[in-house]
């Protein structure tokens, strides 16, 4: 992969954390009436021998606004 592909990867792939995360908290500020004004996401590093290093997603807070 050459690096226009992968700046073009990052971007959709912002694209669509975008799309995913603007429709589940408009269904929760719905729901409950309380706004949501930031995300924060927390990603560790994993490490396995003769596996790939690789990067999950270990926890996410929201702060909320009425």
């Amino acid at each position: 992969m050459n690096i226009e592909e992968l700046h073009a990867r990052e971007k959709k792939l912002e694209q669509d954390l975008c799309a995913a995360n603007e429709r589940l908290i408009s269904e929760f500020e719905k729901d409950t009436g309380v706004y949501v004004s930031r995300v924060d996401v927390d990603i560790a590093l994993i490490e396995t021998a003769g596996e790939p290093d690789r990067y999950i997603i270990t926890g996410v807070n929201i702060n909320t606004s009425i």
